[in-house]
C-alpha cells in the first residue's frame, strides 16, 4: 500500500479538489492518505478540526494538530502514522 501524506493549512476547497483529482480513477484499495491539519483555524480564531468524513473517500485518515507546527513537521507526523 502506498500512503500519500498531505500538510494541510486553512485552503478546504483546495484540498477537497486535490483528493478528488488524485482518487479519480484509481482503486481506493491501493493507497491511503493522510492528512495533518497543520493548526488550521475558523474565521473565528478558535482551532479548526478536520473531519475525515467530508470527504466521499473512505482511505483518508485525518491527523489534526491543534498548533502550527510548520510543513516539516506535520510530514513527519504523517509518516509516522503511515
Amino acid at each position: 500500500m502506498v500512503s500519500v501524506i498531505i500538510p494541510w493549512h486553512h485552503d478546504l476547497p483546495l484540498l477537497t479538489e486535490v483528493i478528488n483529482n488524485f482518487c479519480e480513477g484509481l482503486d481506493p484499495n491501493d493507497f491511503e492518505i493522510i492528512i495533518v491539519n497543520d493548526g488550521s483555524v475558523s474565521p473565528n480564531g478558535k482551532f479548526f478540526p478536520l473531519e475525515f468524513d467530508i470527504f466521499k473517500y473512505r482511505n483518508i485518515v485525518v491527523i489534526n494538530n491543534p498548533i502550527q507546527r510548520g510543513v516539516g513537521y506535520s510530514f513527519d507526523v504523517g509518516v509516522r502514522a503511515s
